[in-house]
């Protein structure tokens, strides 16, 4: 039993009730009516703190920008990897020296949950980091992207069918977002302090750097 309880945990979950009134009257008590639904989300720091420390990518991360070149004259530049971008090198001059940065890629699709009991949604929400090679990010099995929360779907029949509900689904949708990568905002101000896989402790700068998405998801997500 002490050797299980050794073992690395899972990241908690927490669960906010999202409630809404909206302006179909209840015929009941004359008011609008009420509905809530569950956002189901983890602490995006404590997800990129487990992704630096992971024993398994200690040879893969990448802690500061890089320029690549052709040839050994620097005739012409190379992009393939995330830090090989200008993002992270203009980023990088505007944080204190000895800084870390930890490029956040979220992406998010509109899932089917259950086809046998209802026709529930939800937008299943996913986060890796920038430090590591696309190779890895992309193979499923190693374990590079985390599932970061579950933004509810709900069909929100308080609001009145057409434009009224779909713009107030919209509103929910950023609000849940909102509420999910809220932990970045003062981590991506100030740092944070990170056990990284290769033993080194860092000055850690989460900050989204890039959204995933097709474009139905893209339209949502910028408007």
């Amino acid at each position: 039993m002490q050797a299980i309880d050794k073992l690395p945990k899972a990241l908690p979950w927490t669960c906010e009730i999202i409630t809404k009134q909206g302006d179909v009257v209840d015929p009941e008590t004359g008011v609008g009516r009420i509905e809530s639904a569950e956002l189901w989300k983890r602490n995006p720091v404590d997800c990129v703190q487990d992704l630096l420390a992971n024993p398994i990518f200690k040879e893969e991360l990448r802690y500061s920008p890089e320029r690549h070149y052709t040839t050994n004259t620097m005739g012409e530049r190379v992009y393939n990897e995330m830090w090989t971008a200008n993002w992270w090198w203009n980023t990088q001059t505007r944080l204190p020296a000895g800084a870390t940065i930890a490029p956040i890629i979220l992406s998010s699709d509109k899932t089917t949950l259950s086809r046998f009991s209802g026709d529930k949604s939800a937008w299943p929400v996913y986060m890796t980091i920038g430090n590591l090679p696309k190779h890895i990010r992309r193979e499923y099995s190693k374990g590079a992207t985390v599932l970061l929360g579950y933004i509810p779907a709900g069909k929100w029949e308080c609001y009145s069918k057409g434009s009224v509900r779909s713009k107030n689904a919209h509103r929910i949708f950023h609000e849940c977002m909102q509420s999910i990568l809220e932990p970045l905002t003062l981590a991506g101000q100030q740092g944070v302090m990170m056990a990284c896989a290769d033993g080194m402790e860092r000055h850690v700068y989460p900050i989204v750097a890039a959204y995933v998405a097709d474009h139905p998801e893209q339209c949502l997500v910028t408007g």
